[in-house]
């Protein structure tokens, strides 16, 4: 699917249209845009000839890719409320210090 063409066309009208009628629940929006980019990018995909179906074929890279972008985004939100909220020249172990409870890829 190319941004110059009529299906373009047809598939980013109602994503927009869905995007703007969500408007009042955050997390629905981002579900909508979540599903819309693996659509269009499974749509656009086109592998060589064999067993797996063009449309499935990169959709294992992108879910994994997803879930690692996600991982990684709250690493460094963490390690960007420990540097704000901790002095760098605190004692490791005084009550001043802060304890950051953060999911990392495998801990989950």
């Amino acid at each position: 699917m190319l941004f110059a063409s009529f299906d373009f066309l047809l598939f980013a009208v109602p994503v927009i249209l869905g995007f703007w009628a969500l408007r009042s629940y955050p997390a629905a929006r981002t579900l909508l845009l979540l599903l819309a980019s693996y659509f269009f990018y499974m749509a656009s995909a086109r592998p060589p000839e064999g067993a797996i179906s063009p449309p499935w074929f990169f959709a294992g890279l992108l879910v994994a890719s997803t879930f690692l972008d996600y991982f990684a985004s709250l690493r460094i939100h963490s390690a960007r409320i420990l540097l704000q909220e901790c002095n760098p020249k605190c004692d490791p172990l005084g009550p001043e210090n802060v304890l950051v409870m953060a999911p990392g890829v495998i801990s989950g």
